[in-house]
């Protein structure tokens, strides 16, 4: 649901309490397939490279949008039985507060890839298939784009720690759109 004013999304089907890195990883994963599955749907080859370009774009800044935010709320709140604020109140409990803010944003950036890479594995080979690559009518066409987003998705998963920032990530997706294009 989107106004001028706000976004809300909704959506029960995975409504439930887990772990953080599922639902960044959906974001990541579902516009990594976008990304793939533009080739499928050019009129000629390359009309979509600006479109392609502007996904990834947007999977960079929500991940760094989100990143930032998270920081500055959990500053701007110091609260809970691990960082009551009491605990931190000279120079050095705080420099190591800011260290393990970092630690943690780096373990839920891994498990975030990892969840993309799932997510992206499992809506080609499921039975959930993302409507971006379905739409594509020609199978050869269709033949070359997923296993792009496939090969993209394995990495994800198992070498979701190889990755310091989401640029790399982006980086590695539009390496294997240029080494396997059609």
């Amino acid at each position: 649901m989107a106004t001028p004013e706000n976004t809300r999304v909704i959506n029960p089907e995975f409504a439930f309490y887990g772990p953080m890195g599922f639902d960044a990883g959906a974001v990541i994963g579902n516009r990594l397939l976008a990304f793939f599955a533009q080739e499928g749907h050019e009129p000629y080859p390359g009309a979509r490279t600006e479109y392609r370009g502007w996904i990834l774009d947007i999977v960079e800044e929500v991940w760094n949008r989100s990143e930032k935010r998270f920081l500055e709320l959990w500053r701007e709140n110091i609260v809970g039985d691990a960082y009551e604020s009491s605990l931190f109140t000279d120079r050095a409990s705080c420099e190591e507060l800011i260290l393990e803010q970092r630690r943690y944003l780096h373990r839920l950036f891994h498990d975030s890839l990892g969840f993309a890479g799932v997510k992206m594995i499992r809506r080609i080979l499921g039975l959930a298939h993302v409507e971006e690559l379905e739409a594509i009518l020609d199978p050869d066409l269709k033949a070359r784009c997923e296993p792009k987003a496939l090969r993209v998705g394995r990495l994800l998963v198992i070498k979701a720690e190889s990755f310091a920032k989401i640029s790399e990530v982006t980086a590695a997706a539009r390496e294997e759109y240029s080494d396997n294009e059609g």
